[in-house]
């Protein structure tokens, strides 16, 4: 049975717990900080409506404020359902970030009325400042503080020494872990894709070659984790799909080149916290032999995928098309270039397709975060390229400008592909900040 340790406060890690242990997980529970409340002295009936940006700050001000019909102002999908939860009525989501609170609060509010902004002791923004200087009467109270622990207890120190810990847990919904992975069948490989988003925290996954129809899906394993969806599959053969942690907004299946209905592609629009991710399952064809029409309609393939994307950036939005490219860039994205030169997923006219996306403006996650390092997602099955570690990186997150310039890391994590009857890629992670 793995074990993993948890660092939430004691209601958030209780939740998360009870999720965990269905898949057969110990689960220990060692909070690494706590909130403590603050007791200031305000009337709310000095203003006319609150400003929370945290559900900490809502569940503190709760405690200070006993009327549920007081208007108040949410940012974020968790701040919003803590103020319900918590029994306000008056709950007004402006579903943006900050920029978008400020201009939801001018397209709404007089400067007449008065503000009351409730917050914590640590801010990234200074939202008083900001909306002072549109000459907006706002109040600042800081309604409680997070208090880091000093060290661990001895018998969680304990259990990290005599190595009874697989796994631990940091969660933070200032950054967006966002995964690809061509499973080669969901439906043999469910355990191992719902292992892999708890153990590695993942927020966001872009799936391909499920190989099953919407009604084949196994649906009952994603919804466990309290996931959405969103499926375009097709019987036995290719098929992509997106699981989300978050709100899905929108889904949009799109056939690449028209009158090919193979389910290659498909994207979606997800709130993430404050702000709007938009994200790309893609399974490009193999290509087969180079004298093939399947070759062919590779080529052709990427020249659609092109004017996709080239659509995509002229929208200016935090964008992330990823998946089986089914070609290697450049020789250090394969194990031996000499041998493989000139062949299919390697050929220099699938280079410039490739390239071709690149230069519109995508930037490749994974060579942002490691230059110059060679490291592979696909392994034949055949023979003991494994082992022998004579593999391709074929698999690629690519993400706009916006979305680069949030990017905290890549790493490609090739344990999957140790496990047995695994798929022959193994995803690609990347962290995207707030």
């Amino acid at each position: 049975m793995k074990s993993i340790l948890l660092t939430r406060p004691l209601l958030d890690s209780f939740n998360t717990r009870n999720i965990l242990r269905k898949y057969g997980y110990k689960v220990f529970i060692e909070p690494v900080f706590t909130i403590k409340y603050l007791n200031p002295d305000i009337s709310a009936h000095e203003f006319d409506v609150v400003i929370s940006t945290s559900k900490n700050s809502v569940k503190a001000f709760s405690q200070i404020c006993k009327e549920d019909d007081f208007p108040i102002i949410t940012v974020g999908n968790s701040t919003m359902q803590a103020a319900k939860n918590l029994g306000f009525a008056d709950i007004i989501s402006a579903d943006s970030n900050v920029d978008g609170l400020i201009s939801f609060i001018k397209a709404h509010y007089s400067n007449a009325i008065k503000f009351l902004y409730i917050r914590g002791q640590e801010v990234s923004c200074d939202l008083k400042k900001r909306l002072s200087e549109e000459d907006f009467n706002v109040r600042e109270v800081v309604l409680y503080k997070t208090i880091i622990k000093r060290s661990l207890t001895h018998r969680c120190k304990n259990l990290l020494l005599d190595g009874k810990i697989d796994g631990v847990a940091f969660f933070s919904s200032q950054t967006a872990r966002i995964a690809t992975w061509n499973v080669n069948s969901i439906r043999k490989r469910v355990n191992q894709l719902c292992s892999f988003i708890v153990d590695s925290q993942i927020d966001i996954v872009l799936l391909q070659e499920i190989k099953c129809t919407e009604e084949q899906f196994p649906y009952a394993e994603i919804e466990k984790l309290g996931y959405e969806y969103a499926i375009y599959g097709q019987v036995a053969r290719n098929g992509v799909c997106v699981l989300s942690k978050y709100p899905i907004l929108e889904k949009l299946k799109i056939d690449i080149v028209e009158g090919h209905q193979e389910a290659r592609y498909i994207e979606c629009v997800i709130k993430h916290t404050n702000q709007k991710v938009r994200v790309g399952s893609v399974y490009v064809p193999n290509g087969q032999s180079l004298d093939s029409q399947a070759f062919e309609y590779k080529l052709k393939f990427f020249d659609n995928l092109y004017e996709r994307m080239s659509t995509l950036l002229k929208n200016e939005e935090l964008t992330i098309i990823a998946g089986d490219y089914n070609v290697a860039l450049d020789e250090i994205d394969v194990f031996d270039s000499n041998l493989l030169n000139g062949q299919v997923c390697f050929h220099i006219k699938e280079h410039e397709k490739l390239r071709a996306i690149l230069n519109l403006g995508f930037k490749d996650a994974f060579r942002i975060s490691h230059p110059n390092l060679q490291q592979f997602t696909w392994w034949h099955y055949q023979g003991n390229s494994l082992r022998n570690n004579q593999g391709m990186r074929i698999d690629y997150m690519l993400l706009s400008p916006q979305a680069a310039d949030k990017l905290e890391t890549c790493y490609i994590d090739d344990r999957l592909r140790k496990l047995e009857n695994p798929s022959d890629h193994t995803p690609v992670v990347c962290i995207i900040k707030q």
